[in-house]
């Protein structure tokens, strides 16, 4: 990987933003999962508060898109970075008052950021292209994944002793702190001016720029197959990692918070081999060939989870840690492949879509994947309370295969 991009200042600012204010929020999701788990021990609650982070994606995400091509775009993410911080902060305050988070509370905490996530994430994703030379978009998506595998690798680790020791409040004040550093280093950031703001803004000029990205999506037949892969993959297998993950380790392996932060912070590294193994593979395989493959790879390792979470697993391993470890190999290749197949779609989009409705169709494409995002959440967090997860993981997994292997067909058609 080259590093001539280290000599863009507005990229090496985005990217010095983005790694702080993302390391603060690893650190904050990961305690609010493990304070949620904590205090109720049930999947099927985890997963609610989770599936309630889909909501705003949902409802203002297409909306989203039209506001972040209409305005200044440097402006948006400095006031949104700020206003995440001060969110924050609000809660933190609120923990430190009453001694503790209500599950209200938190779930009003978490749909707030998600609003700001939903309108964040399309303006980072127009900004990058816009600063960067399209031949280099691949080296600039596999080293902003680097970068912020660097800062955040010990975050899990922080916020788990934090947690323990400190307390929510804590860990809430360190990421306001993350995001309004990230709000200021991006004030100094130089980007090009293309919003394009109609003379007038009416009813009718709104839902014109609103429906260029979804008649985008739809008329372009390898846009709308990922945004379809991306669909069956938020609802079959995402709850397999986001619910599955913690419940398996909590609930079954009997982990220690310490040790769930120590298994998290692991899990980073994939995040620093997969852009090098995609910038080699991105030369030899088409984009579209090198996403399939490794959601494949990932969907196939997954129903190995079916095997180690059975309680006869737990019975032929002697030694406690040994189930930990071989969850952490599995999960560890699974984020590989995923992080490969993640790298290669965001490629795609960016030198596939034109800029002047990149956030449009950024932000359609992002409603579209999450539709059935917190239906599977739900779905996934009652039939792990009900059933064995093994069976579950299972049926999950070999469903989610089938969905990549009908996408692929769409796809070559």
């Amino acid at each position: 990987m080259k590093f001539e991009l280290l000599k863009n200042k507005n990229f090496v600012l985005l990217l010095i933003g983005q790694v702080v204010s993302g390391a603060g929020s690893k650190m904050q999701s990961f305690a609010l999962a493990l304070y949620v788990l904590n205090i109720t021990g049930s999947a099927s609650k985890f997963a609610t508060i989770l599936s309630l982070s889909f909501v705003p994606e949902l409802i203002i995400g297409p909306i989203s898109g039209v506001i972040v091509d209409w305005v200044n775009r440097k402006k948006l993410v400095v006031l949104l970075d700020v206003l995440s911080g001060l969110l924050a902060l609000i809660f933190a305050f609120m923990y430190l008052i009453n001694n503790s988070l209500s599950i209200f509370r938190l779930s009003i905490l978490v749909v707030l950021l998600s609003i700001i996530s939903t309108i964040f994430q399309p303006a980072i994703t127009t900004i990058l292209p816009s600063i960067v030379d399209k031949e280099k978009l691949p080296e600039a998506n596999s080293l902003w994944t680097v970068t912020s595998s660097a800062a955040n690798i010990l975050a899990p680790i922080i916020a788990g002793v934090l947690l323990q020791y400190l307390g929510l409040s804590f860990i809430l004040v360190i990421n306001s702190i993350s995001f309004l550093l990230s709000g200021l280093s991006e004030v100094f950031i130089q980007v090009p001016r293309n919003n394009n703001l109609p003379e007038k803004i009416t009813v009718k000029s709104f839902w014109i720029d609103f429906t260029e990205g979804i008649k985008f999506i739809v008329n372009q037949k390898l846009i709308l197959s990922i945004c379809i892969l991306l669909m069956t993959i938020n609802f079959f297998l995402s709850p397999i990692i986001t619910i599955g993950q913690p419940y398996i380790l909590k609930n079954i392996f009997n982990a220690t918070d310490i040790q769930y932060g120590l298994f998290q912070s692991g899990l980073i590294i994939p995040m620093f081999i997969a852009p090098l193994l995609f910038t080699l593979a991105s030369r030899k395989f088409q984009l579209k060939n090198l996403m399939i493959k490794s959601l494949g790879i990932s969907s196939l390792i997954i129903l190995s989870l079916s095997f180690i979470s059975n309680s006869l697993f737990l019975k032929l391993t002697k030694v406690s840690l040994i189930p930990i470890i071989i969850l952490f190999i599995i999960f560890f290749t699974i984020m590989l492949f995923d992080l490969i197949a993640n790298l290669a779609i965001y490629t795609i989009e960016q030198d596939f879509v034109p800029l002047n409705i990149l956030g449009r169709v950024e932000s359609a494409m992002m409603s579209l994947s999450f539709a059935l995002a917190p239906l599977g959440q739900i779905i996934f967090g009652l039939l792990f309370d009900k059933f064995p997860i093994g069976i579950c993981i299972l049926a999950g997994g070999l469903l989610n295969i089938i969905s990549i292997f009908i996408c692929k067909k769409l796809m070559d058609k």
